[in-house]
């Protein structure tokens, strides 16, 4: 049995490459953006230009990737039923490659408006990781298909944590001083592309994939809700989670404006932070979900980890000691990724085998809808502050649980999986 799991980890290894390259492309923007937009905005704007309107071009720095990820996701993940997941993603890791290109170039010579298409072409190829959990689940049965996700939520882990940390790296003025922020993006560029190389020339097709006529249009983005409310689970599930993102990435992005706000951190500082939330990830993947997969039923799990998550993120508004906020935030992060990789299971379990990458395209939409409406509650800062604002995120993950909860009484699943019917 090990031999056998060790094979498979072979077999993917150029996948979890690209994987970590695409959400180390994610992680790396944004105390990169914050870090031009706030503390260097000359690189795009001269003196004349006053704070509120760069700040609302920072705004758009940070909406156009989800933006783009909202219509890229779906339409990915049904073409990727249609000419494969290898064809797929090599696409995928070729646009972020001239995505971050553009950026490089749009730094170089200060034109924001190249800056903000490569920040939104890196959002529409940010389809990777649906697909490639689509891969898994067609080399996976039954009884190893959430430990195979969880690997592979690992390598999206890695390139979380790490990014912030690298973009923070090579944008550091004092380590490279003949460079400008351009390089952390020119870097990031290469590793796309050779991704793009390493997947065309190794990674295989999993056995017993069958491709999918699926009509593309690109309407689809729109449709593919229409259809999802249509399924009565998958309609549940996609409400769960975007409820549940909604809730986690106030914390991620608003935590980010308390720590500079109150204790002064710098780009580098918020980077570390960021990358100390992707190392709790890697912990409760490694040393967690291995203990706790076999505990009950996915979906039971998930409305566990939703609990944690949203009382950790609750909690951690009102935090104001440096210490307390870092222990918080270990525990967010392990209860985070736990629900994020079960209930992209339960996604996969509400489908056939030919509809993976649709369902799954769907759970990456809803993700990246709800980062782009987690981004407008910064015009709530003023009316809450930014405690309570941080606070409104573990309600909205409390509130995910009991519609998670919900569909596991609809659905009249046992705690523990067994031979029962189901509806």
């Amino acid at each position: 049995m090990a031999t056998k799991y060790s094979f498979k980890i072979r077999a993917i290894l150029p996948l979890v490459f690209a994987l970590f390259i695409d959400n180390l492309s994610f992680g790396s923007v944004y105390p990169l953006v914050t870090g031009i937009f706030q503390n260097h905005p000359e690189l795009f704007f001269d003196a004349s230009v006053d704070r509120q309107t760069i700040d609302a071009m920072m705004g758009i720095a940070y909406l156009l990737f989800p933006l783009g990820m909202f219509f890229g996701a779906s339409l990915l993940g049904d073409i990727s039923d249609h000419i494969g997941r290898k064809r797929t993603l090599v696409i995928c890791m070729i646009g972020v490659g001239f995505g971050f290109l553009i950026m490089t170039i749009g730094t170089l010579i200060g034109a924001l408006i190249l800056f903000l298409i490569g920040r939104l072409i890196t959002g529409l190829m940010a389809g990777a990781q649906p697909i490639a959990q689509a891969s898994i689940v067609d080399m996976s049965d039954k009884k190893n298909k959430a430990l195979n996700m969880s690997f592979i939520t690992f390598a999206v882990i890695m390139g979380v944590a790490i990014g912030p940390v690298v973009g923070g790296f090579f944008a550091d003025q004092y380590l490279f001083h003949e460079f400008g922020y351009y390089l952390p993006l020119l870097v990031i560029g290469l590793l796309a592309f050779l991704a793009a190389l390493w997947i065309g020339v190794s990674f295989k097709e999993p056995e017993g994939f069958h491709r999918v006529k699926r009509r593309i249009n690109w309407a689809r983005p729109i449709t593919v809700f229409v259809e999802a409310m249509t399924h009565k689970w998958i309609r549940t599930l996609s409400i769960t989670f975007f409820v549940f993102q909604v809730g986690f990435s106030i914390y991620f992005q608003f935590m980010l404006v308390k720590l500079q706000k109150e204790f002064a951190f710098t780009v580098f500082y918020m980077g570390l932070f960021t990358g100390f939330l992707g190392l709790s990830f890697m912990i409760a993947l490694t040393l967690i979900m291995k203990r706790v997969v076999h505990l009950c039923r996915v979906e039971y799990l998930t409305v566990i980890t939703l609990i944690g998550n949203g009382v950790a993120i609750f909690i951690s508004g009102y935090m104001h000691s440096i210490l307390s906020i870092w222990i918080f935030a270990f525990f967010v992060g392990v209860f985070d990724i736990l629900a994020y990789t079960t209930i992209l299971t339960a996604f996969s379990n509400a489908t056939n085998q030919s509809s993976q990458g649709w369902a799954l395209g769907i759970a990456t939409s809803s993700m990246a809808l709800a980062w782009l409406v987690s981004a407008l509650f910064a015009n709530l800062i003023p009316v809450l502050g930014i405690d309570n604002l941080i606070a409104l995120g573990g309600i909205l993950v409390i509130l995910s649980l009991f519609i998670m909860y919900g569909y596991c009484r609809a659905k009249n699943l046992t705690w523990r999986e067994n031979s029962e019917k189901e509806v």
